[in-house]
């Protein structure tokens, strides 16, 4: 590996200081009517497909932090947690 391929990789690998955003890809498979609701979503909202997602992502993770649920509460804890 040539000296350039090294620093080709490692900038690639090490974030800088200044950067506040990285790319990550993430494999995952969706139902197609998920996928057919987020393009919906993100053609109503005017923005691309993986705007969206970056943005229900920050706001799932948002609301995680903020009660600890991994997924949606239903039933009588629903309730609980409205009053």
């Amino acid at each position: 590996m040539s000296v350039r391929e090294l620093e080709l990789e490692k900038s690639q690998c090490v974030p800088r200081a200044e950067t506040k955003h990285i790319n990550v890809h993430v494999g995952t498979s969706l139902r197609l009517d998920v996928l057919m609701e987020l393009e919906a979503i993100a053609h109503e909202h005017n923005l691309k497909l993986a705007k969206l997602v970056r943005e229900l992502t920050l706001r799932g993770l948002a609301a995680y932090r903020r009660d600890g649920l991994l997924d949606e509460p239903v039933g009588d804890f629903c309730e609980a947690v409205k009053r």
